[in-house]
């Protein structure tokens, strides 16, 4: 068994307690404790359930006791009383410290009814030794003498570790009071971008970035900081878990990175954080963040090997080949090509053209480098130029040529003779446009039908090409018909003396019928020339007007205008005509005939009479024989 007052183990038929030397007072097994008995334990029990957080805490449990059977109590000093409150929502508080000895075993107890019923039982008067029975014990079990007043208080009783539990208690409950301020009072500003970690590897402009939030570091500095002020929000469960679910985030960019690139963290919030649920702040903004501490890269140039072999001239050149493409193919996995392909079709290559190469995808390419090497290329592109190609020459391709119209006006033809000295000149084929029909005036062109590898192969064989490839000729030169008078020129006099010079020796051979030809003059001419709308060239049609004066041997005489014509008159080129006797015609008229009568002879004259019949005549002729001709005539003279 143990002193109810002090703990001090003693033996189970002890009276007195031998360490205070206080009455043990004997109970049976079923007997419930004393109020002092009872206050120790309830003591604690009342520490234990303040200890436990509660956000609505009912009254702590108060010890429920029944008076020893065996004696009647005695008046005994109040405890000191206990706190009257209720536990602050959340507080977590320690209860308050124990005397530091072994607590004899308490028996079961049930709770008083009310919290304040052990202060109430207790009187205020000084407290009085209770009456025990007079009877000592034996020598031997226990029996201390009864110490005096004086040593009882020195050596402490009851009433001190009422005492002393009374202040613990007022203690404990400051200090939850000052745990609950400090725990749900206390506000923390929480800035997210503090425990956003990000991360560079890899190589200066093809860097990798990773961020992460460091959990570790926040649940150290909150893990037993951050609470809910809100009871709805416990089901969330942990508050830290709860932040650190909400605030998610990623790099806007992750890739091909170079240091002093800046990748900004930008926060991937559904909903704005709400406020006023747990004792903290919380703040996040996109963070940015500067690219640092890559590694170096050494660079080289993918396209220093490349070289070209160009044939022909400038200006008709062509890739003949191209060496190094695949340089750095084995080496650094860096494929080049040719960007803009079609070049290796061009034949008129000129020096100073361009020639571009690429490594394909630059991004692509530069990241597989390198990440595998280390190396990056100096160039993604490069244009290279074509150079050397020696200068062609050109020549004149119609200098030796020779273009020749053959045939009448409007039925003549082109012929064509190549004369020139130069090889690649006696090459070329020449053509036409038109070939026939041709008249005067007419523009034939003349043109050489090349092809570009022609030219190309005359550039690249006799080292000179065509500075032109048609040329446009003017028909002339052509025999044509005369369109008037004007084109007969000086031939005109001539034509007219040829007419007198035929009457004259007409008449000299009908003297022997006694006609003379006493005189004879010009008189005009009527020139009647094809009209250049009508599609049918009718020629032309010259008169040459005659004045005879003739006289018979019986002595009459007769005065006539004789027309006399020359048909389809024409010119020789651009000369003037040459009289071809053969196109004079005498024209006879039918109506009206003159007659003169010789001694023995009747002569019938073809003519007018008159000028004015022969004006007459002759326009009418003119218009009714010859349709689609235009008379051109002279103001017609004559002798009287």
């Amino acid at each position: 068994m143990f002193c109810t007052n002090c703990g001090a183990q003693l033996k189970d038929d002890a009276r007195f307690c031998i360490n205070c030397g206080q009455p043990v007072k004997a109970r049976s097994q079923n007997a419930q404790p004393t109020p002092e008995e009872a206050a120790p334990v309830f003591a604690a029990a009342s520490a234990a359930a303040a200890a436990t957080p509660q956000f609505e805490p009912q009254p702590a449990p108060q010890p429920q006791f029944q008076a020893a059977p065996q004696y009647e109590p005695q008046p005994a000093p109040a405890p000191a009383p206990q706190p009257d409150f209720q536990a602050a929502p959340g507080y977590d508080y320690q209860a308050a410290p124990q005397p530091d000895f072994q607590a004899a075993p308490q028996p079961e107890y049930q709770a008083a009814p009310q919290a304040d019923y052990l202060a109430s039982q207790m009187p205020q008067s000084e407290p009085q030794a209770a009456p025990y029975p007079q009877e000592l014990p034996p020598v031997g079990q226990g029996y201390v003498p009864e110490k005096k007043e004086e040593e009882k208080k020195k050596k402490g009783g009851w009433l001190k570790w009422l005492l002393i539990g009374g202040g613990a208690a007022l203690l404990l409950a400051a200090a939850a009071v000052l745990l609950f301020i400090f725990v749900f009072g206390k506000k923390y500003d929480i800035n997210m971008n503090d425990y956003v970690k990000v991360e560079f590897a890899g190589y200066d402009t093809v860097g990798e970035a990773d961020a992460r939030i460091d959990v570790n570091a926040f649940r150290e500095e909150y893990g037993d900081k951050l609470k809910w002020k809100k009871k709805d929000y416990e089901a969330y469960g942990d508050p830290v878990d709860f932040l650190l679910k909400f605030y998610t985030g990623e790099l806007d960019k992750v890739e091909r990175l170079k240091n002093g690139d800046t990748v900004t963290y930008k926060w991937k919030l559904s909903e704005e954080f709400p406020e006023g649920i747990m004792n903290a702040v919380i703040q996040a903004e996109d963070l940015a963040v500067t690219v640092e501490g890559l590694d170096k890269t050494e660079t080289f140039d993918p396209f220093d090997q490349i070289k070209f072999t160009f044939v022909g001239k400038n200006g008709y050149g062509r890739i003949d080949k191209i060496t190094g493409q695949d340089a750095y193919m084995q080496k650094y996995s860096c494929p080049v090509s040719l960007k803009n392909k079609e070049i290796w079709e061009n034949v008129h290559l000129k020096n100073g053209d361009e020639i571009i190469f690429s490594i394909g995808d630059p991004d692509e390419v530069a990241e597989v480098v390198t990440k595998a090497y280390g190396m990056v290329p100096s160039a993604y592109t490069k244009t290279f130029h074509v150079e050397g190609l020696e200068e062609v020459a050109f020549f004149d391709p119609f200098e030796g040529l020779t273009v020749e119209f053959i045939g009448f006006n409007g039925e003549a033809y082109v012929e064509l003779h190549n004369e020139s000295e130069l090889e690649a000149a006696r090459s070329l084929y020449f053509n036409t446009d038109p070939a026939y029909s041709l008249r005067n005036g007419d523009e034939v062109r003349v043109y050489l039908e090349l092809t570009d590898s022609d030219i190309d192969y005359m550039a690249e064989t006799y080292g000179m090409v065509p500075s032109a490839q048609e040329k446009t000729y003017t028909v002339s030169g052509l025999e044509h018909y005369a369109v008037g008078y004007a084109d007969l020129g000086d031939t005109a006099d001539e034509m007219v003396q040829f007419m007198i010079d035929r009457l004259v020796e007409e008449y000299q051979s009908r003297e022997q019928y006694g006609f003379y030809l006493d005189d004879i003059k010009y008189a005009g001419y009527y020139f009647m020339t094809d009209d250049p709308s009508d599609e049918t060239d009718s020629g032309n049609n010259y008169y040459v007007l005659i004045w005879l004066s003739i006289r018979s041997d019986s002595g009459n005489t007769l005065e006539c205008y004789a027309p006399c014509q020359f048909k389809n008159v024409k010119l020789d080129g651009e000369e003037k005509v040459e009289f071809d006797a053969s196109t004079y015609q005498k024209k006879y008229v039918q109506e009206p005939t003159l007659q003169i009568r010789s001694k023995k002879y009747t002569m019938t004259v073809y003519a007018y009479d008159t000028l004015e019949s022969a004006r007459d005549g002759l326009t009418d002729l003119s218009s009714s024989r010859n349709t689609g001709m235009i008379l051109e005539s002279t103001d017609l003279g004559g002798q009287s």
